[in-house]
């Protein structure tokens, strides 16, 4: 990675400079300082990457409603998605164990479908469970589809517009005794991404107004939530890598006193040059 290299580079450069008498000693320790301090930042950057938590934003157009601003969000899964705010039990003998999941497999349906009507028009996840009244129950899913509906009910954004089948089984197992759910629906494109980005800009807009009605100035940042939908959330934005144009800054503030004195000794000698009478210039 070049942002590793930069300020060795950057160092390397330095010193050949004052080596060659290129720069005074008290520039050369200007530079080589700030190359050190430079080199840590660019360290920071590297092990933090190219993202770094924050709480709240500052606003960059004072107290400019509509502004946009491209952050990024961890929500209960972990992983980073891209968004932009807009400012404003016991054994069981095997009938026992029968009755029990044949029970538990009545009552899926509802559970799974969450927010979605029917298996007709899947447009959310799916809420497969991994708990059951009996705790000694345990459930393993699968699809036929697994580049549609992932085995945890996640659609994927590969889902064509107009609908694809998906086959969904359940494997309930308890004491010993096993029992097979099993449903075909059609799958749409989700809608869940674009239902976060509204709770999301809805959290953050009713925290903004509670702070304001609280006193507190936001003519210079706006909060951002730190939960959403019973979710932790953790906030990123995009790092501007200020450490690789301070080395260059560096490098070039080592190497214009050498270029601008090679300027001038080419100026002094031509202006010479032209002062010699003409029998000792053609001499």
């Amino acid at each position: 990675m070049i942002k590793m290299v930069l300020p060795a580079a950057t160092a390397a450069a330095v010193i050949w400079l004052f080596r060659h008498q290129k720069i005074s000693g008290a520039f050369f320790l200007v530079l080589i300082l700030s190359t050190a301090a430079t080199g840590v930042l660019v360290f920071r950057e590297i092990q933090e990457g190219d993202w770094e938590t924050v709480q709240s934003v500052r606003r960059t157009s004072g107290e400019t409603a509509g502004e946009q601003v491209d952050l990024a969000v961890a929500s209960g899964r972990g992983e980073k998605e891209k968004i932009t705010i807009e400012i404003q039990g016991p054994g069981y003998s095997s009938r026992a164990a029968e009755a029990e999941l044949r029970k538990e497999i009545q009552a899926l349906d509802g559970r799974i479908l969450g927010r979605n009507e029917d298996f007709e028009r899947v447009e959310w996840n799916l809420e497969l469970p991994e708990s059951f009244t009996n705790p000694s129950m345990t459930a393993e899913w699968s699809t036929d589809r697994p580049d549609l509906v992932s085995w945890e009910g996640v659609l994927s954004p590969e889902v064509p517009e107009d609908g694809e089948e998906v086959t969904l089984t359940g494997k309930l197992s308890l004491s010993g005794e096993e029992e097979e759910y099993q449903r075909v629906m059609t799958v749409y494109p989700s809608r869940e991404k674009e239902a976060v980005r509204k709770r999301i800009q809805k959290e953050s807009e009713m925290l903004n107004e509670r702070a304001a009605r609280n006193g507190r100035d936001l003519s210079e940042e706006y909060l951002l939530p730190e939960e959403a939908d019973g979710q932790k959330l953790i906030w990123y934005r995009k790092i501007e890598h200020k450490g690789a144009y301070l080395c260059m800054i560096i490098l070039l503030a080592g190497i214009a006193p050498f270029l601008w004195g090679r300027t001038g000794k080419r100026r002094r000698s031509r202006s010479e040059g032209r002062c010699l009478p003409a029998s000792i210039r053609s001499w």
